[in-house]
């Protein structure tokens, strides 16, 4: 459900999506790092939440003072992913499917399966 919301949002506000998961990656790889180094993690959500407070402070003055141009930053998600084209596809002929990808997604659903499964008999 979380995936089909953001996927429905990456394709209304791509903009949007791409400057929060910019914000909350960097703000998480940063809280973990200093989590590593200082062995507690007590605090782990306190440090998360007042490092995204700061970037989002940060990224607003830096916009304010800056032009809007993308920098071609690493780790975000494209503007314009292209032409969807689902795996199984209802047409008036019949059914349209995508085989190999049908394949490599029943894969990865049965990958994902096992190692649930692993986890929960361990």
């Amino acid at each position: 459900l979380m995936a089909l919301g953001l996927s429905v949002s990456t394709r209304l506000y791509p903009v949007v999506v791409r400057k929060w998961q910019f914000i909350l990656s960097f703000a998480g790889i940063l809280t973990f790092g200093l989590c590593l180094i200082s062995d507690d993690y007590r605090f782990f959500w306190w440090i998360f939440i007042g490092l995204t407070g700061v970037m989002v402070y940060a990224i607003q003055k830096y916009h304010s003072i800056s032009d809007d141009e993308d920098h071609g930053w690493m780790l975000i998600l494209p503007e314009h992913r292209g032409d969807y084209q689902p795996v199984i596809n209802p047409t008036r002929d019949g059914l349209d499917v995508r085989w190999f990808q049908f394949g490599l997604v029943s894969l990865l659903g049965l990958g994902l399966l096992v190692s649930a499964i692993g986890f929960i008999w361990g």
